[in-house]
């Protein structure tokens, strides 16, 4: 069951883009190239590299008791969070994820696309969140660029340890049979700020009949480099 709620958190990385009419276009097209595949090496590196692989017990017995002491107080953050990511880059260096590209929102759904619900929530978090004013931009545009798929190809992510690959329908039994690799990303279009050092997009990733999320996230280009800096749930499975 999809289970709308409205959460906020901060995380850190790198990330994607394209441009709707409404808001304002990337210098060039490889630029765009460069946000989806660095949204897409975020995600997964901080997100979905256990849907890849899976830790060796000496590493999941370590991450637990600095999480333990991490939550008692013992360590900080910092600490904590440096651990985890040497943990997932050294598993980006032995493993080759392949993941699906939907053109649509909604896979999985009985109706594919956003439901009007969702747009509606979409557009409040927008104006919630103050990511109008992140951007400079209104939240009407956003909303019209963050409810529209982009129009990425899957040939057109570089992510030296993953693979992607076009979702395709094949069959009548559910979109869980038809999936190629560990599960199903759809990206918006970006929405990018007028001085192009800012962006937002919203992401749907889906992994089986209860397993899926939906956020927003904000991204600024920092040292060349896209950078997750804040991202807004929007829905889990």
């Amino acid at each position: 069951m999809i289970c709308p709620r409205k959460k906020e958190f901060t995380i850190t990385g790198f990330i994607i883009g394209i441009i709707l009419s409404s808001c304002v276009r990337s210098p060039n097209e490889h630029t765009g190239n460069d946000l989806y595949s660095q949204v897409l090496d975020e995600l997964v590196t901080h997100r979905f590299i256990f849907s890849c692989t899976s830790l060796s017990k000496e590493h999941a017995d370590e991450l637990n008791t600095r999480y333990r002491r991490y939550f008692d107080g013992e360590i900080d953050s910092i600490d904590y969070f440096k651990f985890e990511r040497t943990i997932t880059n050294s598993l980006k260096d032995t493993v080759t994820c392949t993941f699906d590209l939907s053109g649509d929102f909604g896979v999985g759904y009985r109706i594919a696309g956003l439901s009007q619900e969702l747009v509606d929530l979409i557009h409040e978090d927008i104006g919630a969140t103050h990511i109008d004013s992140f951007l400079g931009v209104s939240v009407d545009q956003i909303a019209d660029s963050l409810t529209v798929p982009s129009k990425k190809k899957a040939s057109e992510f570089q992510v030296d340890y993953i693979n992607i690959v076009p979702y395709k329908k094949t069959s009548s039994r559910g979109f869980l049979h038809d999936m190629k690799g560990n599960g199903i990303f759809t990206f918006s279009a970006a929405c990018l700020s007028k001085d192009g050092t800012r962006a937002a997009i919203y992401y749907e990733y889906m992994c089986g009949t209860k397993c899926g999320s939906g956020e927003i996230v904000l991204l600024q280009l920092i040292e060349g480099r896209w950078k997750i800096i804040r991202a807004v749930k929007r829905w889990d499975s």
